[in-house]
């Protein structure tokens, strides 16, 4: 059969030219994607009760149902956060840059959150505090590997 010209391509075309896709993931980029895998599983195990006390009670002690509701709708938008933030952090990983911003702003607001509840937590809980700050460093240095390094790069490929 002869070679025909003007039939359509076999190959398979996707969003990104074949040379983009090829690109190894950076080093910085890999590191930075297992801190944050890291520390979104110490986040946690940090809402133990062992680690940062009956967090749910607050302001609940005197009604057992209203506690109890508290902990479920705590631990259900706990679940929630942590879910989205997996999902994103993956997409993060597999060269969504959109991705990547989403997970800045996400970490962003857990930091604020948690200079809010610092002095809180220091006076309550100074183990989850201690964990809290030391959770918070990594991630910044997780975010410095993913958005300051050669990873920015590899990105906007």
């Amino acid at each position: 059969m002869a070679h025909d010209p003007y039939k359509a391509p076999s190959a398979p075309v996707g969003k990104r030219e074949a040379a983009e896709d090829a690109a190894p993931r950076p080093a910085q980029v890999t590191l930075g994607c297992r801190i944050l895998w890291v520390t979104l599983a110490l986040s946690a195990a940090t809402m133990h009760p062992s680690v940062r006390g009956e967090w749910w009670m607050q302001g609940a002690e005197d009604d057992p149902a209203l506690a109890e509701a508290a902990l479920i709708g705590g631990l259900f938008m706990a679940g929630v956060f942590f879910a989205i933030f997996a999902i994103v952090l993956f997409l993060a990983g597999r060269r969504q840059n959109w991705a990547r911003w989403t997970m800045l702003a996400l970490l962003a607001f857990g930091w604020v959150m948690g200079l809010y509840d610092l002095p809180r937590s220091f006076a309550e809980t100074p183990g989850a505090a201690l964990a809290d700050m030391l959770i918070a460093a990594a991630e910044l240095w997780a975010s410095y590997l993913i958005f300051l390094t050669p990873g920015a790069a590899w990105f906007k490929g």
